[in-house]
């Protein structure tokens, strides 16, 4: 009898073998489900998960999908059956991959598992329950049992794509006895003001235990690896089929060097594998299911309930940052591959994100620098913004829902000149009137005008060092050295304008008729030099003819910055990576690029990026009829202190979305700021609700329910046209011990489940936003709001 943990590795000069004695491997229709009746046993799952080893290469070998695609060939594959209650580590995974499956690859292994990171048993229990988890999964940490089919695809002669699909069974030829928490409704009757049950239980037990759909799901940064911890999660929260790719490499999510010289694996980054892994990934579900295939309609309009991919299943997509933007360009390019799409924070301008990105960094680059702002003073910063703007929406709970209408007043972040005495208002008045002639000054060293010297004669010797320090377009970066990490994981240019004649009454030309100023504190102020700079990094990249490059990190978002190299003086390694290989075909080692000095307002050579576009990776054609018109829906959401992909990208590309489609959207579009939260996840605001990405411990929605899980909102829609109209957040208190923000840099999550809730939020469709009275959540309703309330006087 072959071992329950059997892996088994076959090369298709094998299959090809084996198949000569098995005549039933070529009918064409898919076998019956190998696990009906329901008394199967756990022998029978294991030979049938072992069989797709033989079945699956042989007919994806003979298999069309279109008219004009070509039958996928498969390598390096394996199959491995997992009993109830196992949970193998992200390392057992990659141990059980063929060597040959890597290639040349130049990251450690090690380095890849640690950038996949892992949901191990802890991570399970923490879950408490959640969804349709049991009590093996709650108690042990554990999995269901499944089957694992893994294999690389070959997309080229010289680039494959690895894929795996993971097939809940059952754990014992029986229906599992479900024990976890409380289940609040069925997707398509929960009624969606109150979230009360009126429907039918949503556990429903099937004696495959798979409840009928397929959920692939994304990647993030430049990570080659199946996302191993999300795949977890949707076997042991929804009880679905999943899948996942690697991109067309394996390698970390910071390391760039596996695009030297080679187009087709950037190609299949940028698309391909996706699209390919989808195909196979579909096929495998079909065939272990023994789910027919539905017939194709004569019309191109059907609905999703008709449509469901055509291959008997609904099948779907989830992702954020990288896998946001392989979210899009499946909706652009292949509308047939999914039903319902959710698209986190996607980096959809992916050349022109990486210039920002570098653009953003370049401000707090040189640390001797006057201008140099401390990272020490980020949370400063965050506290002076939230008291500007924290109750703008009617509430105050240390969230901006809307930081378009934000306009601090930043002379009161201000520290006092070293010489000002508390009587000498002349000299506080002249501070104040130096601090207004470098706000004007730095309007005139933004990117679009890239001026060489400045001709204001009225500016004083300090302010002038300001300006020289702050000349991006002929700066030269001064560290030796570019430090390096591995990661886990409209214009608003309105909205960043000087506040100081907005909020502010102008300077007169006596001083003594000028009051006072206020000034922060010793420790919590910044100096006129730190100001200006901080006013630069709130303000959207252009071109100098004013188009945007891309739009910048938003008020509120100071907690993060620090996240994933947000805002920290160095760029994200992928930025300066995709213009060194991609785009300038170098071939040098990342230390021997200076990014600043090379990229930084170099705007020939953005341009250039955007016609060569390598790899096809850019996603933001905003043609989305023909994944509308088959009945897609595609949920959208953006976190508002994204510090590594400004939200403003995402409302652009909303607004061309519908300027291209055309009619309303609402009944195939959903965009929603998520405020408070930064990339994918973390935060002040309330980020569990279900997103791509959310897999550290005790990161879960608050309730099983269409109202605070987006994967089953999306579900809901697809397959009863049932429009997700309110959906929900939970922010969980932080662990004892931990404060902002030091809570975002920690390796353990400290805003979990366990701890209690803070608070709840509602999401509201773009571009309307929640507004409460009386300082209560009870009141939330979602509007526009077009005028900017004003600040009530101190």
């Amino acid at each position: 009898m072959p071992s329950l943990q059997r892996v088994i590795h076959v090369t298709i000069a094998l299959y090809i073998s084996v198949l000569s004695s098995t005549s039933s491997v070529a009918a064409d229709s898919p076998a019956p489900y190998p696990l009906n009746p329901s008394n199967a046993t756990v022998i029978d799952s294991q030979t049938a998960c072992n069989a797709l080893a033989i079945t699956i290469p042989a007919k994806l070998a003979n298999a069309k999908f279109s008219k004009h695609s070509a039958p996928l060939q498969l390598t390096n594959v394996i199959t491995k059956f997992y009993l109830n209650g196992d949970n193998p580590t992200t390392q057992d995974l990659f141990n059980d991959i063929p060597a040959t499956a890597f290639g040349n690859e130049t990251d450690s292994i090690n380095a890849i598992v640690n950038s996949v990171g892992d949901w191990d048993r802890d991570a399970v229990m923490a879950d408490e329950g959640y969804g349709l988890e049991d009590s093996t999964q709650t108690q042990q940490g554990g999995l269901p049992s499944f089957c694992r089919f893994g294999a690389s695809i070959i997309t080229s002669n010289t680039s494959m794509t690895w894929f795996e699909t993971w097939l809940p069974v059952p754990s014992n030829g029986t229906n599992y006895q479900i024990t976890s928490s409380t289940i609040f409704s069925d997707p398509l009757a929960a009624d969606l003001d109150s979230g009360s049950e009126t429907g039918f239980d949503f556990k429903r037990r099937t004696s495959a235990n798979w409840r009928g759909r397929l959920v692939f799901v994304g990647s993030g940064g430049q990570r080659g690896s199946c996302s191993y911890p999300e795949m977890k999660q949707v076997l042991a929260r929804y009880r679905e089929a999943t899948s996942s790719s690697n991109l067309g490499h394996f390698g970390t999510g910071a390391t760039t060097t596996w695009t030297i010289g080679r187009p087709q694996a950037q190609t299949d980054f940028g698309y391909r594998g996706t699209h390919v892994s989808a195909l196979a990934s579909q096929f495998v579900v079909r065939q272990f299911y023994g789910v027919a295939k539905k017939p194709s309609s004569s019309k191109r309009t059907e609905t999703a309930t008709d449509q469901k991919a055509h291959f008997g299943f609904p099948t779907y997509f989830k992702g954020c940052s990288t896998g946001g933007r392989q979210a899009i360009a499946e909706a652009q390019k292949f509308p047939y591959d999914f039903d319902g799409v959710l698209a986190g924070s996607p980096a959809i301008y992916y050349n022109e994100l990486n210039a920002y990105q570098i653009h953003v960094n370049s401000f707090q680059s040189n640390k001797s620098s006057p201008a140099y702002i401390s990272r020490k003073l980020y949370p400063v910063i965050h506290k002076f913004i939230l008291s500007e703007c924290d109750t703008l929406d009617g509430l105050k709970d240390a969230v901006i829902e809307n930081p378009a209408q934000c306009k601090p007043r930043f002379d009161r972040l201000l520290c006092a000149p070293a010489n000002l005495t508390t009587t000498s208002s002349t000299t506080a008045s002249s501070t104040l009137g130096a601090l207004r002639i470098i706000d004007q000054a730095t309007k005139a060293i933004l990117p679009e005008d890239v001026p060489t010297t400045s001709t204001d004669s009225s500016l004083t010797h300090n302010s002038q060092s300001v300006l020289s320090v702050e000349k991006r377009a002929t700066k030269q970066h001064t560290s030796s050295t570019h430090h390096r990490h591995h990661h886990k994981t409209s214009d608003h240019s309105k909205s960043y304008s000087s506040s100081s004649s907005a909020s502010r009454s102008s300077t007169t030309s006596s001083a003594s008729a000028s009051p006072t100023p206020k000034y922060a504190p010793v420790g919590q102020c910044l100096t006129a030099a730190q100001m200006a700079n901080l006013k630069n990094i709130y303000k959207p990249y252009k071109y100098p003819s004013g188009e945007i490059i891309h739009e910048p990190v938003l008020y509120g978002s100071e907690t993060v910055w620090t996240v994933n190299d947000g805002v920290v003086g160095e760029a994200f390694p992928p930025s300066y990576g995709w213009f060194q290989y991609q785009v300038l075909g170098q071939s040098g080692s990342p230390d021997s690029f200076d990014y600043f000095s090379i990229v930084d307002n170099n705007f020939p050579l953005i341009r250039q990026g955007n016609r060569m576009d390598p790899g096809t990776t850019e996603t933001s054609n905003p043609d989305l009829s023909k994944f509308f018109n088959k009945g897609g829906k595609l949920l959208h959401y953006h976190g508002l202190s994204d510090q590594l992909i400004p939200s403003g990208a995402s409302d652009r590309f909303y607004k061309e979305v519908q300027s291209t489609v055309g009619g309303d959207l609402s009944n195939s579009y959903r965009y929603l700021h998520i405020p408070g939260m930064g990339h994918c996840r973390g935060g002040d605001g309330a980020w569990n609700f279900g997103g791509s990405g959310q897999t550290d411990d005790g990161s879960r929605p608050l309730e099983f329910s269409t109202k605070f899980d987006m994967l089953l909102a999306l579900f809901e829609w697809v397959e009863k046209e049932k429009t997700p109209k309110k959906q929900y957040g939970a922010g969980y208190k932080i662990t004892t011990g931990f404060e902002a923000p030091d809570y975002v840099t920690t390796t353990k999550q400290v805003q979990a489940y366990s701890n209690g809730v803070k608070f709840t939020h509602r999401f509201c469709a773009y571009p309307a936003q929640v507004v409460v009275t009386n300082n209560s959540t009870a009141t939330e309703t979602c509007k526009v709001v077009t005028t900017h309330k004003k600040h009530k006087r101190r």
